[in-house]
């Protein structure tokens, strides 16, 4: 089946692309009504700015520029379990990540990219997200959080700043014994990395895990 080519005006189908367009200092990825069950990936091997697989329920996939919007129907991730899916980012672009809507299922494998910065406006359960080296100092914000397993390089330093508390927090092998209001925690050498990860809880948290890979 061909793909489907995404503009402004959008389209709806299992396999969608978008166009690579001219140099773009930084892509951006917002999914505006929350994603389910989405295979995150960053690839080196496409020749389009973003490849995408869908299972029903579809969603709608437009474009501006380097701005890729992917909105699903409003509700369908209450009324329906996603089918599983694929979206596939180019290696060669940096990218801001942005999710609004609550995130379930998510499986992010961004390794080969520079992941400039990574959102989740609404609450986020049963993920995985893996990252790569960062190019400089880089802000991960969550709200609330449900069992997340995130990755990154051992050398790469980390902090975590919970606002609203957190519960069953693993930093590397270290489990901190107080995770109350305001709790912070970071790794060894985060205060002078020049190439690092802030890591920013603004409601409650559960089930937290950062590791090395």
């Amino acid at each position: 089946m061909k793909a489907a080519a995404a503009g402004q005006e959008g389209v709806r189908a299992e396999r969608v692309t978008v166009p690579l367009p001219p140099a773009p200092d930084v892509a951006r990825l917002s999914f505006d009504n929350g994603t389910g069950r989405i295979a995150l990936r960053a690839s080196d091997e496409i020749d389009a700015l973003v490849e995408a697989e869908f299972a029903g329920p579809l969603p709608l996939v437009w474009s501006v520029d380097a701005t890729v919007h992917v909105e699903y129907p409003l509700g369908a991730r209450l009324l329906h379990r996603p089918g599983r899916g694929t979206v596939r980012l180019s290696a060669g672009v940096p990218w801001a990540v942005d999710v609004h809507g609550g995130a379930a299922g998510l499986d992010a494998d961004l390794t080969g990219a520079d992941v400039r910065s990574l959102a989740f406006h609404a609450g986020l359960a049963h993920a995985r997200i893996a990252l790569g080296r960062p190019r400089g100092r880089r802000t991960l914000r969550f709200a609330s959080v449900d069992d997340l397993v995130l990755a990154r390089p051992a050398d790469v330093p980390v902090r975590i700043e919970a606002i609203a508390g957190i519960a069953d927090l693993r930093l590397d092998d270290h489990v901190p014994v107080t995770r109350g209001r305001g709790h912070h925690d970071e790794t060894p050498g985060y205060g002078d990395a020049e190439d690092r990860y802030l890591i920013l809880l603004s409601a409650g948290a559960s089930s937290v895990t950062v590791e090395s890979r």
